[in-house]
């Protein structure tokens, strides 16, 4: 499924080029239901799944947390982003940063590619 929703996302990128790259701009609120009015072809739920993959990108949410403004499909800018979001982006990419920088499962990378975990007891084992 998410091959499938990078290529709607590319689809989105050909059809629409000033509104979704080179620059992941924050999209306009309801830009879903402009986008099923004017791609009607495209499944509703890869096109949900790959706005969803979009909007969580570390580039949207980077801009999005600056207060760039919100475009519409033709790249118009349409409104600004509100202060809850641009909060809840600098929320999420923080959220981001400590998971990449810790991993998954609570593992910590060191050099060389290798593992460690940190066991129940406290103590740490080789992954």
């Amino acid at each position: 499924m998410r091959t499938d929703a990078i290529a709607v996302i590319r689809t989105l990128a050909e059809w629409w080029p000033n509104t979704f790259f080179p620059e992941a701009e924050p999209l306009k609120v309801g830009i879903f239901e402009d986008l099923k009015a004017t791609a009607p072809d495209i499944n509703r739920k890869m096109l949900r799944l790959a706005l969803r993959m979009y909007t969580t990108s570390g580039t949207y949410l980077f801009a999005c947390s600056k207060g760039h403004k919100r475009i519409d499909l033709n790249g118009n800018e349409v409104e600004e982003i509100s202060e809850k979001d641009k909060a809840r982006a600098r929320e999420i990419l923080e959220v981001k940063k400590i998971t990449k920088r810790r991993g998954p499962m609570g593992r910590t990378t060191i050099r060389r590619g290798c593992t460690i975990r940190r066991r129940r007891n406290g103590q740490y084992q080789r992954a």
